[in-house]
């Protein structure tokens, strides 16, 4: 039996700089950092600071490190050969992810294990085509995970993440993604 390697690394330091335009009218900032390796989002940071009216007056921060534990892959069936590659850096990285057709089994009511898995994950990500803008299981499945997630919920609520991904063959991304999400393109 082959055993898995996983990193040993830690969190040592992290310093980025934000500039916010003049007539933002906010007191405070909030903002996420996805850690990720070839492309598989592996955790998040969030941070929250107030805003310092100029640049050498330093804000408060605080910082929350977020491993991702669970994944949720929303995908058109269509879609399979590119999801399952995609999918295999989870497997290398020993991150539980869902599939349907690699969890549900018969008798399942899908429905239900479907939400309870997306409710179960950290990250949802959701393969977006031209076969999954047909999909209404696709749309049923991002709808509720973005009930989850933040900006529909406040920050600190939010138990989900969600990351879309446009893959071929390339579809308009949906209107109630697209002003909030940003669509990493495969």
């Amino acid at each position: 039996m082959r055993k898995k390697r996983r990193g040993k690394g830690r969190y040592t330091c992290c310093a980025f700089h934000v500039h916010v335009p003049r007539n933002f009218n906010r007191n405070i900032l909030f903002g996420e950092v996805l850690l990720s390796v070839n492309g598989a989002t592996l955790g998040e940071l969030q941070f929250k600071t107030n805003i310092a009216p100029y640049p050498d007056m330093q804000g408060t921060a605080s910082v929350v490190s977020h491993p991702i534990k669970k994944v949720f892959i929303s995908y058109a069936h269509e879609d399979a050969v590119i999801v399952r590659q995609q999918a295999s850096a989870y497997d290398l990285a020993d991150i539980p992810y869902f599939l349907d057709d690699r969890t549900l089994r018969s008798g399942d009511v899908y429905n239900e294990k479907i939400f309870e898995h997306i409710r179960s994950s950290d990250l949802f990500i959701l393969f977006w085509s031209s076969n999954a803008a047909s999909s209404e299981y696709v749309k049923k499945e991002y709808q509720y995970a973005m009930s989850l997630a933040y900006p529909q919920v406040e920050p600190e609520d939010a138990t989900l993440l969600i990351h879309p991904a446009s893959i071929k063959p390339y579809a308009e991304y949906p209107e109630d993604l697209k002003e909030i999400y940003h669509f990493t393109k495969i």
